[in-house]
């Protein structure tokens, strides 16, 4: 089985329905439908390496042809999305220093951290 190569831009653009984004893919919708659906289609691999406070971090890897078919729809998304002016996290230029320098010279500040969200 092959796959083709990651769709262009405006691949993803013109989907309608499961088969044109099978296309887009380089895939046949049959494949597609396998791949996703199938309870026979390969799985995550996964396995774990240890963290610096000692404890495991779990990694779980898809297979090849998934893999690829989310670094392009990825790479599109990430091309198409507006930021909210509120957003850091996982938008390209942006991050925690870029939040944190909002809040400088703030009486107040609240941070929370929501435990297994």
């Amino acid at each position: 089985m092959t796959f083709g190569v990651p769709p262009a831009f405006g691949d993803f653009q013109s989907c309608k329905t499961q088969d044109d984004l099978a296309a887009a893919f380089g895939t046949t919708p049959s494949q597609f439908q396998f791949h996703l659906y199938d309870k026979n289609a390969p799985t995550y691999k996964t396995f774990t390496i240890p963290k610096a406070s000692g404890s495991d971090r779990l990694i779980a890897v898809p297979p090849y042809y998934r893999m690829v078919w989310q670094e392009a729809l990825s790479k599109y998304l990430t091309e198409v999305y507006i930021r909210k002016r509120s957003v850091h996290g996982f938008v390209r230029g942006w991050s925690i220093c870029t939040n944190a320098t909002i809040h400088v010279k703030r009486n107040l500040i609240l941070n929370v951290d929501i435990s297994d969200f």
